[in-house]
């Protein structure tokens, strides 16, 4: 007898950095008057281009990265609200 167990696991990564709203040549810019400390998620799924202390790049929001960084998040792809994933 088999059985087949899914687990689902939601490791929310809780850590806040700076969010960046806008790139110059590609490169987070080191004017940070007005920048917001918050998460990767609250960044790059809302406002952001870049987030953190090594001005991560955030995901395109047609990639998958995006998909699986904000809609588990809890936002939709427009970056409000709650969003639904198909599986």
């Amino acid at each position: 007898m088999f059985f087949l167990v899914t687990c689902y696991y939601n490791f929310a990564d809780r850590r806040v950095g700076l969010c960046f709203r806008q790139l110059v040549a590609g490169r987070c810019t080191t004017h940070t008057d007005g920048l917001m400390s918050v998460t990767r998620a609250d960044c790059c799924c809302t406002m952001g281009a870049a987030w953190g202390p090594h001005c991560e790049i955030c995901p395109s929001p047609t990639s998958d990265d995006y998909q699986d960084l904000c809609l588990e998040s809890g936002y939709s792809v427009d970056g409000h609200g709650k969003g639904i994933r198909n599986i």
